[in-house]
């Protein structure tokens, strides 16, 4: 598990950092500040968050790695299965009474594949199948050449893994540091309230402020963080704070807006859905006693049929369970 405090010798997880400084995440707690902020930073504070953010964030390190590994098993199998095709073919030219070819072994078929089943389960010369694939492996993984890629890979892992663990850290500083930050409460205060990545709707049920769970919940879920590899900002707060800005302005009928929707139903609350020209796709949601609109998700790359599609099924909304859901009456209306 990944700290967040750095000591003089820090060595979480399989992270080994040394340094002279003490972090100030050491002296912030979760339990010093309320609302989002608050609620932010004992995220930051989970294990599991930060492992899922250092994960979905080292993908392409960890890639390598997994390809070099990949590689040996792949020529170690198939140099074995080789072998095992070599023995079956000569089992069935035996059989055959004249010498086969093993492109002729092949067209054999089903025999020839009960005679690679024989083979591999019997082995070769006393050897399984897995034995000698096992043996072939400790080969491969042994020789100079993979030694020294795979430390190379692991290595650049390793940097990769400290360089997000420190983005972490500094992030988790600056939100408490800047808590009461007037544009940093104003760009919270503009999200509504939004499940979590595991549809959890808290302890109220509901839900939690939608700028937690969608600039920075999904950043250590590896099932939703790629939305961000085109964001046009970096993650920290400032980041934070113009991404809310701008998807704010969209919901707001300004920026960018390539198209729009708004709905209300009987009780007054309403939502809208907006689709911006470079294809960011974001939903708004008043409820009955707000004065506006507030953002509940933002999704980037996406085209006019999924905006269509969206606005479409907003009119099926009477009756559901979901949070932000409109209830009866639910008419399209147009921006006076």
């Amino acid at each position: 598990m990944y700290n967040l405090c750095v000591t003089e010798q820090d060595t979480s997880s399989t992270i080994e950092e040394t340094t002279n400084t003490v972090s100030a995440a050491e002296v912030i707690s979760s339990e010093n500040f309320t609302g989002p902020v608050g609620e932010t930073l004992g995220l930051f504070e989970e294990g599991s968050y930060r492992d899922g953010f250092i994960e979905a964030n080292t993908v392409e390190e960890q890639q390598v790695l997994k390809k070099l590994e990949s590689t040996v098993v792949k020529k170690v199998v198939a140099s074995v299965t080789d072998s095992c095709q070599e023995v079956a073919r000569k089992e069935l030219s035996q059989e055959a009474g004249e010498e086969l070819s093993l492109q002729d072994a092949r067209k054999l078929g089903k025999k020839f594949g009960e005679a690679m089943v024989r083979v591999k389960k019997e082995g070769i010369d006393g050897v399984s199948f897995q034995d000698a694939v096992e043996a072939g492996l400790e080969e491969g993984r042994g020789k100079e050449e993979y030694i020294e890629a795979s430390a190379h890979a692991a290595a650049l892992l390793e940097s990769a893994q400290k360089q997000q663990l420190q983005i972490l850290r500094e992030v988790y500083g600056d939100l408490a540091e800047r808590s009461e930050d007037a544009d940093l409460v104003e760009a919270f205060d503009s999200w509504g309230r939004s499940p979590n990545s595991r549809s959890d709707r808290g302890p109220d049920g509901q839900g939690y402020n939608a700028g937690l769970i969608h600039y920075f919940e999904y950043r250590g879920d590896t099932t939703k963080n790629g939305r961000f590899k085109v964001e046009e900002q970096p993650f920290n707060v400032d980041g934070f704070i113009e991404y809310s800005g701008r998807m704010k302005g969209l919901i707001d009928g300004e920026g960018d807006v390539a198209a729009r929707r708004r709905f209300r139903d009987s009780s007054g609350q309403e939502r809208v859905v907006v689709l911006a020209e470079n294809g960011d796709l974001v939903i708004g949601f008043k409820r009955a006693d707000e004065s506006e609109p507030k953002i509940i998700s933002a999704l980037p790359g996406q085209k006019m049929d999924a905006f269509s599609k969206r606005g479409d099924k907003v009119q099926l909304e009477g009756g559901s369970d979901y949070l932000n859901h409109l209830t009866e009456g639910i008419v399209e209306i147009t921006d006076s």
